[in-house]
């Protein structure tokens, strides 16, 4: 018997499906976002392409070793921000302000990978 986890990939073909989507929404969404982190003096970002899907990697000044990883992606018909490690959803893209305020709770409480 043959064990497959339909999960995966499930989550890989909503991947490829979004890059379809029109009005190139995931990199717009973390194109908006990244206006967002580097608002705050606190915090600075980059977009980078992993797996060949953009993610914005966010650092807190003065402490760059540590960074915590967002995606953008297309869930029950709407886009949201996620944790890029795990695919859990951080809020709606409409909200870039409250996104910015959890990413700089995660990384002044030392949260993020090293």
């Amino acid at each position: 018997m043959i064990d497959v986890d339909f999960s995966s990939l499930r989550r890989a073909a909503e991947r490829k499906d979004q890059e379809i989507l029109p009005g190139g929404g995931r990199r717009a969404y973390l194109s908006a976002l990244d206006r967002g982190v580097t608002a705050d003096p606190g915090l600075a970002c980059g977009i980078v392409i992993r797996r060949g899907t953009p993610i914005l990697n966010v650092v807190q000044v003065g402490a760059a070793r540590r960074m915590v990883e967002v995606g953008c992606d297309h869930l029950d018909g709407c886009w949201r921000y996620v944790w890029a490690d795990s695919g859990e959803v951080i809020a709606p893209v409409g909200d870039v302000a409250g996104v910015v305020r959890v990413l700089a709770r995660e990384l002044a409480a030392g949260r993020g990978r090293r």
